[in-house]
């Protein structure tokens, strides 16, 4: 019987024996969440450093609404805004407590981000808290209204792409309620900004 037994545990020397050969160390084989952020942000780091020694920028030279601290906030706190041609008004950066705002064809823009060109004395200043889209549309710069009802198809292309742009740029935080159109739109007689 004591034979038996002694066979009996001879499983129990196997893994003793086995424990032996390790070390008595249990290797870990799983990955922690520590380990993945731990890669992720190497590789950030990684990545960064390339980026500063090939364009002397952090971020490959790339400046747009992705970058922006005010982009992020409305992203994760905002809520599209439906406002009116003269709630608009009030987002022209006379008040420096609110966001500069700019309208193409309805769609609004925040442009808080270049206060040098679209703020008080900037070299669109006068865009902001407008629809602008007659002007870029037609590069009369002094048309700044949403009035495109006589634009030919170059200046809608135009349009377009100044659309595309803004979209790159800067980001839409909703849309701006126009009135009726009454009346002709406006005359191309006296058109600043554009060479003849």
């Amino acid at each position: 019987m004591a034979l038996k037994q002694r066979r009996g545990t001879r499983p129990d020397d196997a893994a003793v024996s086995e424990e032996q050969e390790t070390g008595g160390c249990e290797e870990r084989t799983s990955i922690s969440v520590l380990d993945i952020l731990r890669m992720v942000l190497g590789i950030l780091l990684l990545n960064m450093m390339v980026s500063w020694w090939m364009t002397g920028s952090l971020t490959y030279g790339y400046k747009g609404k992705l970058l922006q601290r005010h982009f992020w906030y409305y992203q994760l706190f905002g809520s599209r805004v439906s406002i009116t041609e003269d709630e608009l008004l009030q987002f022209n950066g006379s008040d420096a407590s609110k966001p500069l705002y700019i309208a193409i064809n309805g769609t609004v823009w925040d442009v808080s981000s270049n206060p040098r060109s679209f703020g008080a004395g900037g070299s669109y200043g006068s865009f902001a808290g407008k629809d602008v889209a007659r002007a870029l549309a037609t590069n009369c710069l002094n048309h700044l209204t949403h009035d495109i009802r006589d634009i030919k198809s170059d200046e809608l292309r135009r349009l377009r792409g100044w659309i595309e742009w803004f979209d790159d740029k800067y980001f839409r935080v909703g849309e701006v309620i126009h009135g009726q159109l009454n009346g002709i739109p406006p005359s191309r007689e006296h058109c600043a900004g554009r060479s003849r």
